[in-house]
């Protein structure tokens, strides 16, 4: 199938255009996007699978632990897609003032965390 048409489709959920958004400002772990987007690790896991098969997302093996990123070279109307949907900071605000230790923070792996 056209490589567009799998990025549209990825497009077309909120839940991954709010992880895309949480992406286009840093990279992030699953257990990032799983408490601040408040859903189960599978569903966030499915997400970004979809997501990296429409190619928008690279994932980085650091030990144990997986770091999701944008994609370097998604097409510039994404860009200006990403520009426009919800900002992540709030999210990434819950993320930082919450007493809940991370897993991977624990294991003082993953910086972003």
């Amino acid at each position: 199938m056209n490589l567009r048409v799998e990025m549209l489709k990825a497009l077309a959920d909120e839940t991954r255009l709010q992880i895309l958004s949480m992406l286009y400002v840093r990279d992030c772990c699953v257990c990032e996007l799983t408490y601040g987007l408040e859903k189960t690790q599978p569903s966030i896991s499915q997400h970004l699978r979809k997501m990296k098969h429409a190619g928008l997302v690279t994932e980085n093996k650091q030990g144990s632990w997986v770091i999701y990123s944008l994609r370097k070279d998604i097409p510039q109307w994404i860009h200006l897609l990403l520009q426009e949907v919800n900002k992540p900071e709030e999210i990434f605000h819950k993320i930082q003032q919450s007493d809940l230790n991370l897993p991977c923070s624990l294991q003082g792996k993953i910086t972003n965390c």
